[in-house]
């Protein structure tokens, strides 16, 4: 029989979690301030973050396509320029995710979309 366990103990559990994946991101912070500096000078939307690196890969989120198109455009670029501030991490590929986020609250009945009700 499994045992039913405190909701609080279950927080607990879930902040220590998290707490230890933002320590470790600490570390890391770097490549996150460069992937900022870099957006923007390449006047990349400020609709993109640098989510994670793992295996020479950017993992970078946008939250549209075209957003998405401009990055592959320049990567070769992106990838070089982190590549000359850190070396040891020998980029080699962007990974592009478009995250697109619809409001399932909005009671906009079809038709009026944009007319005053």
């Amino acid at each position: 029989m499994k045992e039913i366990k405190k909701l609080s103990d279950l927080l607990d559990t879930y902040i220590s979690i998290l707490t230890q994946r933002m320590r470790s991101r600490k570390k890391d912070v770097n490549i996150y301030n460069q992937w900022e500096i870099i957006a923007e000078k390449e006047n990349l939307s400020f609709d993109s973050y640098l989510d994670d690196f793992k295996n020479n890969t950017l993992f970078i989120h946008v939250n549209h396509p075209g957003n998405a198109q401009q990055i592959r455009m320049k990567s070769k670029k992106i990838i070089n320029e982190f590549n000359g501030v850190f070396p040891n991490l020998n980029v080699k590929k962007i990974n592009i995710s478009v995250d697109t986020v619809f409001d399932i609250n909005q009671n906009v009945p079809c038709g009026t979309f944009g007319k005053d009700i």
